[in-house]
């Protein structure tokens, strides 16, 4: 009789400290990522005492959601109460700006991949492409082939500012065909008359192709309307002359360049004439190219150094090339062609 008046003593004992110690992690709880840990003992012995709500859980997800704990627990320390995780929070309706809601939602369900250690994407989660840049899933830039010969270019047409003049100094094209001018963009390039012709009149670009066809076209313009305001007008336009190119000459393959690099020196003293600028400007192209299925040339990529700027020794003034760089883009202007047949 003493003796089971004893047992039942203990057994009183440990169920108030068992209890003390419940009370003791609820008032912690809010500040912890623990969660899991406490369903556990939930589910383990003293069940009864618990009741922590465990909605369509199988011992596989909880197991699960246990190894995810111990994984993230490292780096959920180092983090506020509802401060984002580098990047941002999961878009999930079920969170909510109330920090205690965030650390109540289950670890699964918190994180996606953003660069966070033992952090493992989920496949519901996984971000996915914005329709305005689902083109990028299809487009890319004329691949690099065998060089052709300069023979190649012998029925071509380069279009563009002045530094497709240097080109057409240095390149050594001498059948070719340019029709450039310096500071021209893309409202002047079919309507200012920057063609010479017999006598040493000119004309627009327009009136010289009236009666003439050529095999491949190459236009290369952008960097004179790097300080407008508005870019959706200069691409509009872009692709207006475009349209234009391939009505007026149907046969042509047409090939569109990218606005060409700036050096490091240029682009550090220059606000509107850089390279962020120009990069930025060169994707709203691609996807004109893409929409107009005409060729893009990434000849940017072609000519950038390690730091991705031209190199300061292409040219005195950072922007215009020397004839050593207008033959390393005549190169890539070699080893970056398509089939003749391949005109979109």
């Amino acid at each position: 009789m003493k003796h089971a008046r004893k047992k039942k003593i203990r057994l009183r004992n440990f169920i108030i400290i068992f209890l003390l110690l419940c009370v003791a992690a609820c008032a912690v709880l809010p500040f912890t990522p623990y969660w899991s840990t406490l369903e556990t003992l939930a589910r383990g012995r003293f069940a009864g005492l618990i009741s922590l709500e465990n909605k369509g859980e199988n011992k596989a997800e909880n197991k699960r959601e246990d190894e995810d704990t111990q994984s993230t627990e490292a780096a959920s320390k180092e983090l506020s109460t509802g401060e984002e995780i580098r990047g941002g929070l999961a878009e999930d309706p079920s969170l909510t700006e109330d920090p205690m809601d965030f650390w109540m939602t289950p670890m699964a369900y918190r994180y996606v991949d953003i660069g966070v250690a033992g952090m493992e994407i989920l496949p519901e989660k996984t971000l996915t492409q914005s329709p305005e840049d689902q083109w990028r899933m299809t487009f890319s830039p004329v691949p690099a082939s065998a060089p052709v010969e300069e023979d190649y270019f012998d029925d071509a047409l380069f279009i563009g500012d002045s530094r497709v003049m240097g080109l057409m100094l240095y390149a050594g094209l001498n059948k070719a065909v340019f029709y450039t001018e310096k500071g021209v963009n893309v409202n002047t390039l079919l309507r200012n008359p920057i063609v010479t012709v017999t006598g040493g009149a000119k004309i627009s670009i327009p009136e010289a192709l009236k009666n003439r066809q050529f095999a491949k076209i190459y236009i290369k313009t952008g960097i004179n309307e790097l300080g407008w305001r508005n870019r959706e007008q200069f691409i509009g336009a872009y692709g207006k002359v475009i349209d234009w190119l391939r009505e007026s000459q149907p046969d042509a393959v047409v090939y569109v360049q990218s606005i060409l690099p700036v050096s490091k020196r240029k682009a550090e003293r220059d606000s509107i004439i850089n390279n962020i600028h120009i990069l930025a400007v060169n994707d709203m192209i691609q996807k004109m190219t893409w929409e107009k299925d005409v060729h893009y040339l990434d000849v940017f990529g072609g000519l950038v150094n390690e730091d991705g700027c031209l190199p300061e020794e292409a040219g005195s003034d950072g922007v215009h090339l020397n004839k050593e760089y207008c033959q390393i883009w005549l190169d890539y202007l070699k080893r970056h062609t398509v089939r003749a047949d391949n005109k979109s």
